[in-house]
């Protein structure tokens, strides 16, 4: 363990080995990554604990600077305990590099039901008990919710009390019901926003307008749609804090970097996610020189030359991508298989997906 001071807090770095799978716990193991926090004022205060469950899924816990946010009030209470669900964070990794090696789709997707909300209460019940002889208290947010409320059907012995931000899923209610119950929430808040900026309304009004009746285009080629004009609105008001952390590098790597079967990967260029979709497989808008989002000034006429060559008709993408791939340190991910499912055989349903990733609980049902 590894201990250390933040402005008003304790910090104790923790690292649990777990069952890869718990019905077989001499089987192979994976590491868990939690961080527990105190206030300074009480460390050596003997408090119950609470485990926090990060939303996502697929994301590491929070990594607070000092007493903030929710945290503040928590750590009154309790001693905190962070916790990287398998697979994120510091916690043994799974992604593109350790699916690889596991060989083929039916495999790679074998591997990942071990990593759902049912083996995360596992982890987390171990661990408790590692801790503590007495349950402790859960606060789930969002996806951790869903494993608050899993815990509650799995573990109810280990928990105490449940605080689910988020997170619940309904029993008779659709999601339909359950945003209809913000709109009063939404609406107050563009009010509050048009009353102080009074001539917002009718130029939003008039940009909604605009993009219904016309086919507006960013910079990088992506419609301007109305919905996505509502959603760069909700950028309006943000305010970013910047501080020094303890812990720069929080994601575990896959293998050691001296190691020659690793190389460093690159997830964003500029500040950006490359992600592919509508910018793949030109880099127009990303790479070409003064463009909107090239924000590390990247500048390369060939590079230029190649992209405009591959945009005309008959052009072809290999002498550009080629070429790139070797000028810009950006990962550039081999087709593969597009989309694993892995399902309890008596659920239907779950076909056919959304080609965005989407999934359709609604449709899902179990036979006999």
């Amino acid at each position: 363990m590894t201990s250390f001071r933040q402005p008003g807090t304790v910090l104790t770095d923790h690292m649990f080995a777990v069952p890869l799978d718990h019905s077989q716990p001499d089987g192979e193991q994976i590491e868990i990554f939690a961080r527990e926090v105190v206030g300074a004022a009480q460390a050596g205060t003997d408090l119950p604990w609470l485990l926090f469950l990060q939303g996502g899924p697929g994301f590491g816990a929070q990594r607070p600077a000092g007493r903030e946010t929710w945290l503040d009030r928590a750590l009154t209470q309790y001693r905190v305990l962070l916790l990287d669900q398998r697979g994120t964070g510091r916690s043994s990794p799974a992604n593109r590099r350790t699916l690889a090696r596991l060989g083929s789709a039916q495999a790679q997707a074998g591997y990942l039901t071990h990593f759902r909300a049912d083996s995360i209460v596992l982890d987390a019940e171990l661990i408790r008990r590692q801790l503590t002889d007495e349950p402790w208290a859960v606060l789930g947010q969002s996806f951790g919710g869903f494993c608050a409320v899993s815990y509650l059907s799995f573990a109810p012995h280990g928990v105490r009390e449940a605080f689910i931000t988020g997170g619940l899923p309904g029993l008779a209610v659709t999601p339909d019901e359950v945003y209809r119950r913000t709109y009063r929430t939404v609406i107050g808040k563009n009010s509050a926003h048009y009353e102080r900026y009074p001539g917002d309304a009718e130029q939003a009004r008039l940009i909604a307008e605009y993009l219904c009746d016309h086919e507006v285009r960013l910079p990088d080629g992506a419609p301007l749609s109305v919905e996505a004009f509502q959603s760069a609105g909700a950028k309006i008001g943000v305010s970013i804090t910047i501080q020094q952390v303890a812990d720069p590098y929080v994601t575990a790597l896959a293998c050691k970097p001296t190691q020659s079967s690793c190389g460093w990967e690159m997830s964003d260029f500029g500040g950006y996610p490359y992600t592919g979709g509508i910018y793949y497989p030109i880099g127009t808008g990303y790479f070409d020189c003064n463009a909107s989002k090239n924000h590390q000034s990247y500048c390369d006429p060939k590079e230029d030359q190649l992209d405009q060559q591959a945009e005309l008709p008959g052009g072809s993408i290999m002498p550009w991508e080629t070429y790139v791939a070797q000028q810009i340190p950006m990962l550039w991910i081999p087709n593969g298989d597009f989309q694993y499912l892995a399902a309890d055989g008596n659920l239907k349903g779950i076909v056919p997906t959304s080609t965005r990733l989407s999934i359709f609980p609604q449709d899902w049902y179990y036979s006999s």
